[in-house]
């Protein structure tokens, strides 16, 4: 991540950049994207959704496109 703004309690926009390496690990391209997350917090309910997630963070929708 190269940075993460939050837009609102719910939505923040994320900065990233992907490089791609060939099998020598030399990096052949790099690509950057924003994208914008929602998330929501519901509170877990029984035993089971507090093991897998104790905190209650869902990604609601997420969407990204890429840099120029």
């Amino acid at each position: 991540m190269t940075n993460i703004v939050p837009l609102s309690n719910q939505s923040f926009q994320i900065d990233w950049t992907e490089y791609e390496r060939d099998r020598q690990g030399k990096e052949i391209a790099t690509r950057r994207f924003r994208g914008i997350a929602t998330v929501t917090l519901t509170p877990p309910q029984d035993e089971a959704v507090i093991r897998n997630n104790p905190i209650g963070l869902y990604l609601k929708d997420f969407d990204w496109t890429a840099q120029l």
